[in-house]
C-alpha cells in the first residue's frame, strides 16, 4: 500500500497553486491512485500551498 502526500507551493497566486494541484491530480487518478483528501489550501507570509493526499495498492506485475 503506497501513500503519497503532494504539497504546491505557489508565491504568486492561490489560483496559480490549485492550477498545478489539478494537473497533479490528474495524473495521479490516471495512475489509479485513490484521492483520500481533496486538496486543502492556506497561505501564509504570501505563499500559498497546497496539499492532497492519494493511495495505491501495487501489486506485482502493475505498471504505472
Amino acid at each position: 500500500n503506497f501513500a503519497f502526500q503532494i504539497d504546491v507551493y505557489d508565491n504568486k497566486t492561490q489560483m496559480r497553486a490549485r492550477e498545478v494541484m489539478n494537473e497533479v491530480m490528474r495524473i495521479m487518478k490516471s495512475m489509479r491512485f485513490f484521492v483520500n483528501s481533496m486538496p486543502e489550501f492556506s497561505t501564509t507570509d504570501n505563499v500559498h500551498r497546497c496539499t492532497m493526499r492519494a493511495r495505491r495498492i501495487i501489486g506485482a506485475g502493475d505498471v504505472l
